[in-house]
């Protein structure tokens, strides 16, 4: 059974999202009956290359709300992840461009398919638990190599336009089917969960999925897209 989803590596619920969806699918025992297939998504094509300003001063500027506020609902959402066993320090993350990112996402698809989903939570991690800049080459090098990809190979990539037609296609895609916000997961069947969905949410759809069973979906999840992040519901 494939799952495909769209997701950001900017985006905290995509983090929070595949966690939970990875949570459901070891809880069930059934990690050799699935497939899952990243999508590229970017929150934000004109993100800076180089970091402006911290986490908390961008959601103050952002939704116009004090500095406080936003410290506490940034808190909020690493709290999020790290009730998950993540470590999640979305305070300090450094915000800059994933488009090559998700170029680097693409080239493991080709080379190194069998540990995708590895550099996408070193991805993840690098954002959001190391405080990395994931528009720096040396930093998408050293996590190219640690999931397996050879160092020349991740370098002719960076240096050229290799996979940004792939990364634009995912994109397409996503418009094309009314994608707004990430993550935005579609099961086999033709199930859609849009958000973050709960583990109890993906392990029932899981099942019903590999059991031929016929499921409407589930309710909307936590999202992020280009208005912002939702918080409890909510966007703030």
């Amino acid at each position: 059974m494939k799952i495909k989803f769209w997701s950001d590596f900017a985006c905290p619920y995509c983090y929070i999202g595949e966690k939970r969806l990875l949570n459901a699918i070891n809880k069930l025992g059934v990690a050799d009956k699935i497939e899952l297939q990243p999508m590229a998504f970017e929150l934000d094509p004109t993100a800076p290359k180089t970091v402006e300003t911290d986490t908390v001063t961008r959601f103050a500027r952002k939704y116009r709300m004090p500095e406080a506020e936003a410290r506490a609902q940034v808190e909020h959402i690493s709290k999020l992840g790290r009730d998950l066993g993540l470590e999640f320090n979305y305070a300090q993350s450094q915000y800059t461009n994933t488009f090559d990112a998700h170029r680097l996402m693409k080239l493991a698809e080709d080379r190194i398919s069998a540990n995708v989903m590895k550099l996408d939570f070193l991805l993840f991690d690098a954002y959001f638990a190391k405080a990395q800049q994931l528009a720096d080459w040396k930093v998408l090098i050293r996590l190219g190599k640690e999931a397996g990809l050879a160092e020349a190979d991740i370098q002719s990539m960076l240096e050229s336009g290799l996979y940004a037609q792939g990364v634009r296609a995912d994109e397409q895609a996503a418009a094309a089917a009314g994608v707004r916000g990430v993550p935005y997961f579609v099961f086999e069947d033709g199930v859609t969960v849009p958000g973050a969905a709960s583990e109890t949410d993906f392990e029932l759809l899981i099942r019903r999925n590999l059991s031929g069973s016929t499921i409407s979906g589930t309710g909307r999840g936590q999202t992020c897209g280009s208005e912002g992040c939702q918080l409890g519901g909510q966007r703030p």
